[in-house]
């Protein structure tokens, strides 16, 4: 993964292969180009099939979900983006660009985007143009409607993604939304479908990965960045997720990296 960081916000760019994931939200928007894989996409619950080269686009608050029903060597190149990039433009649905041609325009702004990540200004220019072609072009995703209990739930999700390296819990996650735990809890689950603390935990996993495919710092700290305060503990769950050790998946990131 590659990381530029300036005034007007992160850029994340990386690449990989498909594996399913399960529902989750960004504060950021996410902009992805798929090779077809057996299953799809689910954005606020509406199933997106990947059935050809396509170009999707989440927005801040839009729950999505990864579903690959068996195995796959698809790829993908995943682009995270703020919206102040687009000065008060930026899109406000997300959208899905199907039967994109393999060595078309499209795909090839997003290989353009992976190869030229470190120039800022020109990564955005690809990003802003990426995206007007999804909108112009794609399907729209319809939003959830904005009940109470969403609203409370994807902003405590939010709450979570800038706040999980911290020593973090229900109780103050519920403080924070001026909602009881018991409530929070509730509505919690029954919108991601996953609770609290599982929710947390993928969170700190998901960045503990990063930082081992990245090769920097030893794994007690990278246990400790991520918001884990016990090494055991991390290396169980990071194994339960991974299926192999922090150090092993590090070593096989680098690996790769290599060949």
């Amino acid at each position: 993964m590659k990381t530029l960081n300036n005034p007007r916000g992160e850029l994340k760019i990386r690449h990989g292969t498909v594996y399913s994931f399960p529902v989750h939200l960004h504060t950021y928007y996410e902009m992805t180009l798929y090779r077809p894989f057996c299953g799809g996409v689910l954005i606020n619950g509406e199933r997106i099939p990947i059935e050809t080269v396509s170009a999707v686009l989440i927005c801040p608050a839009d729950f999505h979900e990864i579903v690959v029903e068996e195995p796959t060597d698809a790829t993908f190149i995943k682009v995270g983006f703020n919206g102040e990039l687009f000065g008060g433009n930026e899109p406000d649905v997300s959208a899905v660009l199907s039967n994109l041609e393999s060595e078309g325009f499209g795909v090839r702004l997003f290989e353009e985007l992976l190869r030229e990540s470190g120039d800022r200004s020109y990564a955005e220019q690809l990003i802003r143009t990426a995206v007007q072609m999804i909108v112009r072009r794609g399907k729209s995703v319809r939003p959830v409607a904005m009940s109470r209990s969403y609203r409370i739930a994807t902003e405590c999700a939010g709450y979570l993604h800038e706040h999980f390296r911290e020593e973090m819990t229900l109780e103050r996650a519920a403080k924070h939304l001026s909602v009881a735990p018991q409530y929070l809890s509730g509505v919690f689950k029954r919108t991601l479908g996953v609770n609290f603390s599982a929710y947390l935990i993928r969170l700190r996993l998901e960045y503990a990965a990063s930082l081992l495919r990245g090769g920097e710092g030893t794994v007690t700290e990278i246990c400790f960045e991520c918001g884990f305060f016990n090494v055991s503990h991390f290396t169980r769950s990071f194994r339960g997720a991974y299926g192999q050790s922090p150090t092993a998946y590090r070593r096989g990131a680098v690996a790769s990296r290599q060949s």
